[in-house]
């Protein structure tokens, strides 16, 4: 089945209906589906269909609909343009406070993209880093922050959830959030890209006294790096007195 998913997605025809169907750039269109439906977004529809189509990581969505409440706090760890930022917003509603940390180019467009939807729906507050998040930060290096820095210097009263998607630095970012997860314990979703990765971030978290659940995704989905594997936290387990 992988092998047909594989060649259907390779089809050069895809790229062509998408020239014919579709103006060059980006444009602002409503998600048709998933946890984002109705919620208006700036998409490349001739480079990718599956966010506007609400088809994109569908199970992320679904971890984030299932543990962000009303009032909650949220991090955004590698943001991008703020598609999962926006659902945030969304699920933790006016009470709530949303931080996306994106430090490529891309940040530009998460206000926007939580912008045009602020005269619909009672957004969360997002505040937006334009930093990486690593292990340790200095002075000298002001593009780089740790979890405890933003936490604790905010400081934040809560924080509920963290999603860490950053290309290969996940294990960093929680080695940098050593009293967040000890103080808050908030639920985690890592998305990691090797399997030495893997074992890096479980045996991080697992000082705090999580577990994860480990699913693939989903074979339909463009996926510019071969190994994707999305590691979710399960309920804490007691630790040792």
């Amino acid at each position: 089945m992988h092998s047909i998913n594989d060649f259907v997605r390779r089809l050069p025809f895809k790229g062509v209906v998408k020239e014919l169907l579709f103006r060059p750039g980006e444009q602002e269109r409503t998600v048709l589906a998933g946890a984002l439906k109705g919620l208006r977004f700036r998409f490349d529809l001739r480079h990718d269909t599956q966010a506007w189509r609400g088809v994109y990581e569908q199970l992320l969505q679904r971890w984030l609909t299932e543990h962000v409440a009303p009032g909650s706090t949220c991090l955004d760890i590698g943001a991008a343009d703020g598609y999962f930022t926006l659902l945030m917003a969304k699920l933790a509603g006016p009470n709530g406070a949303v931080h996306a940390f994106e430090p490529s180019a891309l940040c530009e467009r998460i206000t926007d993209n939580v912008e045009i939807n602020r005269a619909n729906y009672a957004l969360a507050p997002v505040s937006v880093y334009k930093q990486f998040v690593t292990a340790n930060a200095a002075p000298q290096r002001p593009n780089e922050v740790t979890l405890d820095e933003v936490v604790y210097d905010a400081p934040l009263k809560r924080c509920d959830v963290i999603k860490i998607d950053v290309d290969g630095a996940e294990a960093d970012v929680l080695r940098g959030a050593h009293r967040t997860l000890e103080h808050f314990h908030p639920h985690l979703f890592v998305e990691v890209h090797s399997r030495d990765l893997l074992t890096q971030v479980q045996q991080i978290v697992s000082g705090y006294g999580y577990t994860l659940h480990i699913e693939d995704a989903a074979p339909h989905e463009h996926r510019p790096i071969e190994y994707n594997a999305f590691l979710f936290s399960e309920e804490r387990k007691p630790t040792s007195p």
